[in-house]
């Protein structure tokens, strides 16, 4: 009876472990859009929920990464959540080298990135900035590039550094162009807390600017974080070459300084 017993209860864990092994990719799918309340979809997933592809798109398909990932089983076990991932093999404009991201702890850590995407696709990840393009009241052109060798952060550790270049930077708010020409960014991690500089070459204004930010949050069943809050403090000062349109639309920004720059401060949180 005893030797019975033990073969059922073992065909029932090798039978419960298939099904986790072999559950669709499109459970990813549920998943993301239960944590994101739907601002996140992954469409046409294809394979397994730990090794797929699959279109990542923003709830109303605004923007779209092709991506293909693979989750390390054996670290998931002791609660870290490790993704490979790469572009998917997609043809669109956005691309991305073997990357690898991990989760653990509060603590997020990132590996060999190197990611391409239209400009439009991260505005997408900052609520306010997302609903005004929705409304049609702000579009955002360019091309988007991260890249870092390594880079950590968590509520008491961080190291390692994060560059971004915004190239053919262009904004268009309320019937007014501006052209920033090429945007860089260059971000350090350094004890719970990132910090970074920004400034531009070119365009119709000249633009310099510091960020900060902190880790916070929790990833819904286990111990992962995620970025938590990030200021800027940009500074954008008129050219001899800036359009009058553009410069007259300045203050609806702020009041300027005696050199007629304006100073802004944006902040985003999750």
């Amino acid at each position: 009876m005893l030797r019975a017993w033990v073969r059922v209860a073992t065909g029932l864990a090798l039978a419960i472990a298939a099904i986790v092994a072999f559950a669709p990719a499109t459970i990813a799918d549920a998943v993301l859009a239960a944590q994101t309340e739907g601002a996140w979809r992954l469409s046409d997933a294809q394979g397994q929920w730990w090794r797929g592809r699959a279109l990542l798109c923003s709830g109303d398909g605004r923007a779209r990464l092709p991506l293909a990932w693979r989750v390390a089983l054996l670290p998931l076990m002791r609660g870290v959540l490790a993704i490979d991932f790469d572009s998917g093999g997609g043809a669109d404009a956005a691309s991305a080298m073997p990357s690898h991201i991990g989760l653990q702890r509060e603590t997020l850590s990132l590996r060999d990135l190197r990611l391409q995407l239209p400009a439009a696709f991260a505005v997408e990840l900052a609520p306010r900035l997302a609903a005004l393009a929705r409304a049609g009241m702000l579009d955002v052109g360019g091309t988007l590039e991260l890249h870092t060798r390594s880079f950590e952060l968590g509520p008491a550790v961080g190291h390692g550094s994060l560059d971004a270049r915004w190239d053919g930077a262009r904004l268009v708010a309320a019937g007014t162009t501006v052209d920033l020409g090429k945007v860089t960014l260059a971000v350090a991690a350094q004890q719970g807390r990132l910090r970074g500089t920004l400034r531009n070459s070119g365009g119709d204004l000249a633009l310099e600017g510091s960020i900060e930010g902190t880790i916070g949050g929790t990833v819904a069943g286990s111990n992962a974080g995620i970025p938590g809050s990030v200021e800027a403090a940009i500074t954008l000062k008129p050219l001899p070459s800036t359009p009058e349109a553009l410069r007259r639309s300045l203050p609806m920004l702020g009041a300027p300084d005696a050199s007629g720059a304006v100073h802004v401060t944006l902040h985003a949180s999750r």
